[in-house]
């Protein structure tokens, strides 16, 4: 489809290959961002509703600021595949006021020339483009210079549509798509010499390229038919039948022949190339035409039997496609259109595996092919399967609410149940009494230091020596009394001191010991009071945390019911758009075959009465056959 772009023969469905186009031409750089490349990763993929998703919700929550521009010029590439012209505006415009940087300003232009294009602002579109400088890649720099030329056509402005077809010297594809653009309108504007002219370099291109083909057999039927047009038609005849004998134009081709040699008479050989076509399918415009030419042409030549045969054979034969028309706008109307359209050409690849209908066989196949051959169909086409996928999502994001609601439930019984279990918990009881314990210890402590009191430091064992030598000592006293123990009192008392000494001198790392305990003490104390103060204030906030997402909800859900309400509805609106399309494009189709039907039957009912009654009451001229 890339030489639809190319050609500008119209430009509804450049909307649709404006995406392909970015991927292709977009160069490689670093992702520093995980998010940005998960949605490259989904564009690549031509997920674009993931990747456009995924873009949007980066930037309300956090926009993406390691990547430069390159988000928003996805972002805003994403929002003109989907036809949101005034959001991808608002970038490309926001991005042109606020970036400095050349190449954001030429690639920003850019995409701003291309959505005036797509719209058919080819002015506006013409202004965008020139403000474009030197620092896009080469193939956009060719598509530049491609719809530059064709803004120019529009205006009539030949001169510069050919300037800006020169500067495509280095992209020879291009240039050849936009020679045979002027080429084309030139020769509609009466400049058959300057038109010929650009779509003979064309008509000898040698290639192996299908689409080249393809483009040199359309210039070939052009030139064929505009020297027809000129009453030239030994020219016509050499361009016509370099026309691939097959290929989508050989039919175009070989009806063109036919009447470049009755031009110049020769009736016999006009009749080689409409026998060719004769047994061709009847779909094909040129050979409906070509049906009737044949028993016209034999008429010319006085084979009136034989013409008679030719006219009754168009005539069965246009019967035929007349009913296969029927049927194909029967089966538009009962609905069975949309259902084989649903599956085709979903690019997300959800649906690509979930639809796999084929056509009913009510449905003349050859018939929706030309039909979908239709590039506003195609576009059309295009919108109705994005709705469709647009509204599976919103019926799948409506499913998840009851698991939402689920979800809420049962972390709101959760937090109940911890709180019951932790209120009731024995343990937050026990941090309050040792912090009592850890004040009335760190206050004899501080008595112990303002007194000086070493002896309160001592051990066990030597507490219970000094009680032991204070029991001695009362023993002693009370014996001296009738006896002299002075010498064992002696003793007593440089023991006590002994001890004494020793509890003394060994005050200072005491009291430093206990004060470190004390401090240990403190540590875990404090650890253990601010665990209790975050469970008291997780019990005190922990349901503001979730106490408002039932109404978050709530409101998501109708928010929800109201898009798919609207959705279905524009869906609805679509269907019946395409039916409309699809039944008036059979319905043209059906006026000219019968066209060609009441012609045959006329032709035939006039030339069997010339040849059955009798010559004298005959009035009617020989030559008021089917007119060309």
């Amino acid at each position: 489809m890339i030489h639809l772009l190319k050609q500008g023969i119209t430009t509804a469905v450049i909307a649709s290959l404006a995406i392909s186009s970015m991927a292709a031409e977009r160069e490689p750089h670093q992702v520093n961002d995980l998010r940005y490349g998960e949605a490259l990763y989904h564009f690549y993929q031509e997920q674009y509703f993931t990747s456009i998703t995924n873009l949007m919700v980066a930037k309300d929550r956090a926009p993406i600021t390691s990547q430069e521009v390159d988000p928003e010029l996805l972002l805003g590439g994403l929002y003109l595949y989907y036809g949101l012209h005034q959001d991808a505006s608002n970038i490309f415009s926001g991005l042109i006021e606020n970036n400095t940087a050349e190449e954001t300003q030429d690639r920003a232009w850019f995409n701003v020339g291309k959505m005036r294009y797509q719209g058919q602002l080819y002015n506006e579109a013409n202004k965008a483009l020139i403000k474009v400088k030197s620092s896009l890649s080469k193939e956009r720099e060719a598509e530049r210079q491609n719809m530059l030329a064709n803004t120019y056509l529009k205006q009539k402005d030949f001169s510069k549509a050919f300037e800006a077809i020169k500067q495509l010297d280095a992209h020879e594809d291009w240039q050849i798509y936009a020679k045979y653009n002027l080429g084309i309108y030139l020769i509609k504007s009466g400049k058959n010499k300057e038109g010929s002219e650009l779509l003979k370099q064309i008509s000898d291109l040698k290639t192996s390229d299908e689409e080249l083909k393809a483009l040199r057999d359309k210039t070939n039927v052009a030139l064929g038919y505009a020297y027809i047009r000129q009453n030239y038609p030994q020219i016509s005849t050499k361009y016509l039948q370099k026309v691939r004998l097959k290929g989508p134009l050989s039919a175009k081709a070989l009806l063109g022949i036919g009447w470049a040699y009755q031009q110049q008479n020769k009736l016999e050989q006009a009749l080689i190339p409409w026998m060719e076509l004769r047994d061709w399918p009847v779909i094909d415009t040129a050979v409906q035409e070509s049906l009737l030419a044949i028993p016209y042409t034999l008429e010319k030549m006085d084979k009136n039997q034989l013409a008679l045969q030719h006219y009754t054979y168009a005539i069965d034969n246009y019967k035929k496609e007349l009913t296969k028309i029927n049927s194909a706008i029967s089966a538009v109307k009962s609905g069975q259109l949309l259902i084989a359209l649903r599956p085709a050409m979903v690019t997300e690849n959800i649906l690509a595996t979930e639809y796999k209908n084929k056509l009913p066989g009510s449905i003349s196949v050859p018939y929706i092919h030309h039909l979908l051959n239709d590039i506003d169909f195609q576009r059309i086409h295009k919108n109705y399967l994005d709705l469709i996928y647009l509204h599976k999502n919103l019926s799948k994001w409506k499913n998840q609410f009851s698991a939402y609601y689920l979800m809420l439930k049962e972390r709101n019984t959760y937090y109940k149940k911890q709180q019951r279990s932790t209120s009731n918990d024995s343990r937050l009881i026990l941090v309050t009494a040792l912090k009592e314990k850890r004040n009335k210890l760190a206050a004899k402590i501080n008595q112990i230091k303002q007194h000086n009191n070493f002896y309160a430091l001592a051990t066990e064992d030597e507490k219970e020596i000094l009680i032991s030598l204070d029991k001695i000592g009362r023993s002693l006293k009370h014996l001296s009394k009738n006896e002299d123990f002075s010498e064992e009192a002696e003793k007593y008392q440089l023991l006590r001191g002994l001890v004494l000494w020793e509890i003394s001198t060994d005050y200072a790392p005491r009291f430093w010991k206990v004060k470190n305990e004390l401090n240990q003490v403190d540590r875990a104390l404090d650890i253990s009071t601010k665990s209790l103060q975050s469970l008291k204030q997780s019990t005190t906030n922990a349901p503001s945390a979730f106490s408002g997402f039932d109404k978050r909800i709530k409101d998501k859900e109708i928010k929800l019911d109201n898009l798919l309400k609207k959705i279905t509805s524009i869906l609805s609106s679509q269907e019946k758009l395409i039916e409309k399309r699809a039944s008036a494009s059979l319905q043209q189709r059906y006026a000219q075959i019968k066209n060609y039907h009441t012609r045959a039957n006329y032709s035939f009912a006039r030339l069997y009465d010339r040849m059955t009654l009798p010559e004298n009451s005959n009035t009617e001229s020989t030559n008021a056959g089917v007119v060309k």
